[in-house]
């Protein structure tokens, strides 16, 4: 079987592997001391913009040791009403080859609610952003992406994940990838102006209407909201997560971080992106 090569190494993130490495320990310094979680929430932005958010997620997946990670991506490229399954035997990163959960990956298949595209995958940056960042603190780990668009099966996806889950009796963890509210003129969305007014908007009522909905576990209403309000590129993902958090008892979503990108940066902008990081405590 196939090897993914990276698409955006050098790019999104290092493509260097000592480099890679030491973005990710310098991402690290000064970080809390991590919860442990069964799943979470990252954002898939370049590490500039969101890895230190993201690796407060990844720290607290790994801290619960898990033997595969099921990460649903974004699907930012094309339009079905499936997810997206690739086949290959792993993805390569500047940090090695990531091996794919092939047991994990045959029980997913046995729904038709998934269809292998692996092309779909090919140049999509949601799921690859992360795997430098898992390999780095958890190196034995494998995973199986799953590009999860956003549609009326989301819920049935994640429930089917959970009884993956389940069936296997191993530690398995699930991460959904999003970003969160794209706004101002370079994204042609401006419901509340321009400027400085429009940014706070974006940050403190639209993503946090979203973030609201996970933070209920209602996996129907994160998907109206998306639909609503424009609050999220991985809703789709983060819908699935929310239905397998309910189905397997991940009774409490915590949130750990939010910012945008004019905030990590300190750069006041009329473009920006939200992001956030959150765990489901488990069982």
């Amino acid at each position: 079987m196939a090897i993914r090569a990276p698409a955006f190494a050098g790019l999104f993130y290092p493509g260097e592997p000592r480099v890679c490495r030491a973005e990710i320990e310098a991402m690290a310094v000064g970080l809390p001391v991590p919860v442990s979680a069964r799943g979470g929430i990252v954002p898939h932005a370049g590490w500039r913009y969101s890895g230190r958010i993201a690796l407060r997620t990844w720290q607290a997946i790994t801290a619960a040791k898990p033997e595969t990670v099921i990460i649903l991506g974004a699907v930012h490229r094309e339009e079905s009403v499936v997810a997206l399954l690739d086949t290959s035997q792993g993805w390569s990163t500047p940090l090695g080859v990531l091996p794919m959960d092939q047991d994990i990956l045959s029980a997913l298949r046995m729904s038709d609610l998934f269809m292998v595209r692996p092309e779909s995958h090919a140049q999509e940056h949601a799921i690859e952003v992360q795997l430098p960042l898992l390999q780095h603190l958890l190196p034995e780990v494998m995973f199986v992406p799953v590009g999860v668009p956003l549609g009326a099966q989301v819920v049935a996806i994640g429930e089917w994940c959970a009884g993956v889950v389940r069936q296997s009796g191993r530690q398995i963890a699930l991460v959904a990838s999003t970003d969160l509210t794209h706004y101002g003129p370079n994204y042609r969305f401006q419901p509340a102006g321009q400027g400085p007014a429009g940014s706070q908007w974006a940050y403190e009522v639209n993503d946090r209407r979203f973030l609201f909905a996970v933070e209920r576990l209602a996996a129907d209403r994160v998907v109206i909201e998306a639909e609503t309000h424009h609050n999220a590129c991985g809703a789709g993902a983060v819908a699935a997560l929310v239905a397998a958090a309910n189905v397997l008892g991940w009774g409490r979503f915590e949130l750990l971080e939010h910012a945008t990108s004019a905030r990590v940066t300190g750069r006041a902008s009329e473009n920006v992106v939200g992001y956030a990081a959150g765990v489901f405590r488990g069982d």
